[in-house]
């Protein structure tokens, strides 16, 4: 009993020990839309426009996530971790590198730009304008969700043609 009591502590305090370290080691990133315009439309208007807004948005950033871990994949870079959303901001102290992604505009074709602020722990922080290509074809939503996979995919782009990581 005494074995499996210690081992039990054991693999405890390995898995605090290794989500410690996986967020010193991760990319976080943090979305802020509350000063964006969207097709003409403030946050609160577009949220009165389309009524699931507010629903869907954990989609639309599990499309961004989609875009920028293909790109990730591609790019053969490894310092990821799941990625945060804004609930989990206090982690964002243990994280070496941080994306905030502040939505400035998305067109009715979905195309969106972004101020993208990179919080990295051996760079200086910089702030730059990326934008994302929408879609074609289906509601605005969808359209939104295509071109928030086109931002974090061309994120990761910036990340690797400046040698962020």
């Amino acid at each position: 009993m005494k074995k499996v009591l210690l081992l039990t502590f054991f693999a405890f305090f390995l898995c605090q020990a290794s989500v410690a370290q996986r967020s010193e080691h991760c990319i976080m990133v943090v979305f802020n839309y509350d000063y964006g315009m969207y097709i003409g439309r403030t946050l609160e208007g577009i949220a009165e426009y389309e009524p699931d807004w507010y629903k869907d948005q954990p989609r639309y950033e599990n499309r961004f996530y989609k875009g920028f871990e293909e790109k990730l994949h591609k790019r053969k870079i490894d310092k990821l971790c799941r990625l945060i959303s804004a609930e989990d901001i206090q982690d964002i102290e243990n994280a070496a590198y941080v994306i905030q992604v502040n939505i400035h505009s998305v067109d009715t074709n979905g195309n969106t730009a972004a101020i993208v602020d990179f919080k990295f722990a051996d760079t200086n922080a910089l702030s730059v304008v990326i934008r994302g290509e929408g879609g074609v074809f289906g509601t605005w939503l969808n359209l939104f969700g295509d071109g928030m996979q086109s931002l974090g995919g061309k994120i990761v782009d910036y990340i690797h043609k400046n040698k962020l990581l």
